[in-house]
């Protein structure tokens, strides 16, 4: 039997990675003999998620789009260098099957693979990222998490609306095991703070402002906060000054354990964590990060907020005032947490990563068939 070989092209963040990782443990499990190549931006981020495991890596060093009409000038001559690399990566590794992740890192393996062979697209975020913008021609499926991202791409394009692929592990965490990881207590109510797999300045700033007035909460609350590099240090001093019960680390490997001690979540509003809060049901303060060009993080955090499925507190003056307000409204109103939390469940894709390799697998066994999975006009999946 021919070996499977897949490759996983993108990267650059924890929110493109861990889809990947996902559908290629799934795509193990089914196959064991396959054989997955992730092609990424190059990034210390990708080093240290994939370090955990044993996926096959090369970098492919694809530039970034610029806003302006000079930026975009600048970025072809190395776009087209990019994707002669990327032809020769598919000569040489000769995938059956190609699976964008999205950012500029994607771009030219599907670029250089769409003409010849079955690509897909994962797209987590309410809008469409520019890859996926340019892109969707050459792909059999766009899956998406949200209604609202086919509603932004032309009505052609081959949209899926099947969730964002999570890893497994998620799910398995375990309140006791968690609270004897990170030093916690297993019994006081958990704020878990995000900042994605970077960590994010103004979700720090926020939290560092309002610690004073969870002084108050000290007997039966405590924060587990995932800092990033950058401010870990200042972070940590900053807790070291106060008597609240917490900890901090630049990065939380263990995410499971992390989801499984959290009562609430202050945090970006990255697809991939979204996803996550809905299919655990997680009620959560979300912060969209203010400076992307397509304000794709707002859109996101929009999807739950407009179902009651979670605050959103844009980055502002006020912001730790108001974050403060849901804090305290949460941890003090149980009833309305678990509404919110069986809102935010009810919007979750827990099945999403068996849904979309099996649908991979059917449509690349089937090159010149229609799509497999039901969709109306407009390419989003009934069900």
């Amino acid at each position: 039997m021919q070996e499977l070989r897949v490759i996983m092209a993108g990267g650059g963040t924890g929110g493109h990675l861990f889809p990947g990782i996902a559908l290629a443990e799934e795509i193990l499990r089914r196959k064991p003999n396959a054989s997955i190549m992730f092609a990424l931006a190059g990034r210390e981020t990708e080093r240290r998620i994939l370090g955990r495991y044993s996926f096959r890596q090369t970098v492919l060093a694809s530039p970034r789009s610029g806003g302006s009409l000079a930026g975009k000038a600048l970025m072809l001559p190395g776009l087209g260098l990019a994707i002669l690399k990327a032809r020769r990566l598919l000569r040489e590794f000769n995938p059956r099957i190609v699976i964008g992740l999205g950012g500029y890192a994607s771009a030219p393996v599907v670029w250089a693979a769409g003409a010849h062979r079955p690509v897909f697209l994962i797209e987590q975020n309410a809008v469409p990222g520019r890859a996926t913008r340019m892109l969707f021609r050459k792909a059999r499926r766009v899956f998406t998490q949200f209604d609202r991202t086919a509603e932004l791409l032309p009505p052609w394009a081959p949209c899926v609306k099947a969730g964002t692929p999570l890893r497994k592990e998620l799910f398995t965490g375990e309140r006791s095991h968690a609270a004897e990881e990170f030093g916690l207590s297993s019994v006081k109510r958990t704020i878990l703070v995000l900042g994605g797999s970077q960590g994010a300045r103004g979700v720090n700033e926020i939290v560092a402002e309002i610690l004073p007035r969870l002084q108050r909460r000290r007997n039966e609350t405590q924060i587990l906060h995932q800092t990033g590099d950058p401010d870990y240090n200042t972070m940590r001093a900053i807790y070291a000054r106060t008597n609240i019960t917490a900890h901090a680390a630049p990065l939380i490997d263990r995410m499971d354990l992390a989801y499984a001690i959290a009562d609430v979540v202050l945090c970006r509003a990255g697809a991939t964590t979204i996803a996550e809060l809905a299919a655990l049901g997680l009620p959560s303060i979300l912060v969209p990060y203010p400076y992307s060009l397509d304000n794709e993080q707002k859109e996101n955090a929009r999807q739950l907020v407009q179902r009651g499925a979670a605050f959103m507190v844009e980055q502002s003056p006020t912001a730790a005032h108001q974050t403060c307000e849901n804090l305290t409204r949460l941890l003090d109103d149980r009833h309305f947490a678990d509404e919110m939390a069986a809102q935010a469940l009810s919007l979750g894709h827990p099945d999403a990563t068996e849904t979309i390799v099996t649908d991979i697998f059917k449509t690349a066994g089937a090159e010149d068939r229609k799509a497999r999975l039901p969709m109306h006009a407009g390419g989003i999946l009934t069900k």
